[in-house]
């Protein structure tokens, strides 16, 4: 970058199907903050892939006829390996005709939110000179596996991907120590790490709480396994048998659902159960009004708790894993309470009704939750932590 000249800065989630404009999407929202960032620092952005670039994934229904559907389904199930091997070959395909898009721009600097296989950010390093900063979200393989419970043909070459963008990146921005550490220990020759916490922040209101007798345990997000929902109705069947006010909601979907729906059918409680799907953002503030208390059952250990603070910012108290990202985090009994690890059902159980019955404590723990939303990890914080970094990047650039 020349010192008398205004950056230009690439944002890239090299992902098909991402769709920047999608409300409920956490990197999107990311993404857009990132951006707001930039500007106001007076440097150019752009982002890619645009709405123009098209690809279709094989996940993508559209069109096809029940019967084409079915099949498509036997042949997942049946077939994990060969099925998600050809996804990912598509996937790739998309990756490198994204790299030639972009190989003959000139950005002083690239910003990847990185994706499964994408070696975009050391090509267009190599091609250009630019600086590139790896938004490190999660170990992409490991993850790949925990949610289809299959190898496939590239796990070599994913991981060899991952490890040649964390070696050729300037610096690593993860959300959490704990992943800093595991980057660390799998990338030896990677030193220069920043870290900023996953958050969502919407233009919400924070509403006076629905007066009602009902007791609402809430969850908010997507029905994955490392989630551990299932666990959650049996919790709420112990708290159901005591409480007969006492409701479980849950909004969301994911791979889970199915399962989840089914395990609802067969509880003797399931009238006090609803499962909601998909729903909008005026929905979920309206769900989320509702809530006495809100949890995650469970999570994996690299897992960026957005649902979290959700409930933070909606003043609703909180039950958390005892994960290490999320205890990086939150203090326990400050702003959540902890579930044990070594005793999950009886620990969720046990903090449902210590939040039921402590009317303080559960509006304490809102409070803090609330407070550390704001202050420590508020927007403004985030955006100036986020620019700083930015620009300590193009000057050590400018140096070289």
């Amino acid at each position: 970058m020349k010192s008398n000249s205004t950056p230009s800065i690439l944002i890239t989630v090299n992902a098909p199907g991402f769709n920047i404009e999608n409300p409920t999407s956490a990197v999107a929202n990311y993404v857009k903050i990132f951006i707001e960032c930039i500007k106001k620092e007076g440097m150019t952005v752009d982002f890619s892939p645009t709405s123009n670039d098209s690809f279709v994934t094989t996940n993508n229904n559209t069109g096809q006829s029940s019967l084409s559907k079915k099949l498509k389904q036997i042949f997942k199930k049946q077939f994990p390996f060969l099925y998600h091997s050809l996804v990912l070959n598509r996937l790739f395909s998309f990756q490198n005709r994204q790299v030639e898009l972009l190989k003959n721009k000139k950005y002083d600097l690239v910003i990847e939110f990185y994706s499964l296989g994408s070696e975009i950010g050391p090509k267009l390093k190599q091609f250009s000179g630019s600086k590139y900063l790896m938004i490190y979200d999660c170990p992409v393989l490991l993850q790949f596996k925990e949610m289809y419970h299959t190898s496939t043909v590239y796990d070599n070459k994913i991981a060899k991907a991952q490890l040649n963008s964390v070696e050729a990146a300037d610096y690593v921005l993860c959300y959490s120590d704990s992943v800093k550490k595991h980057i660390e220990q799998n990338s030896p020759s990677q030193k220069n790490f920043f870290i900023l916490p996953s958050i969502v922040w919407k233009d919400v209101v924070v509403k006076e709480k629905v007066q009602s007798d009902e007791i609402v345990i809430g969850f908010v997000g997507s029905f994955l396994i490392w989630h551990k929902i299932p666990l959650l109705l049996k919790a709420f069947e112990q708290i159901a048998s005591e409480y007969s006010n006492a409701k479980l909601l849950l909004v969301g979907y994911g791979e889970e659902w199915n399962y989840v729906h089914e395990l609802r059918e067969k509880s003797i409680y399931k009238e006090r159960i609803k499962l909601t799907g998909f729903v909008s953002e005026q929905e979920l503030e309206e769900y989320k009004n509702t809530f006495s208390i809100g949890i995650m059952p469970g999570s994996n250990w690299y897992g960026s708790p957005l649902k979290l603070f959700e409930y933070a910012q909606s003043m609703i108290p909180i039950i958390a894993p005892s994960s290490p990202v999320v205890k990086d985090l939150f203090r326990d009994k400050d702003a959540v309470l902890f579930i044990d690890e070594n005793n999950e059902l009886n620990s969720i159980v046990k903090n449902i009704k210590l939040l039921i019955e402590d009317k303080v404590l559960a509006k304490k723990i809102a409070q803090n939750a609330f407070n550390l939303l704001n202050g420590e990890y508020s927007k403004e914080q985030h955006m100036n932590k986020f620019s700083a970094l930015v620009k300590k990047i193009l000057s050590d650039g400018n140096k070289g």
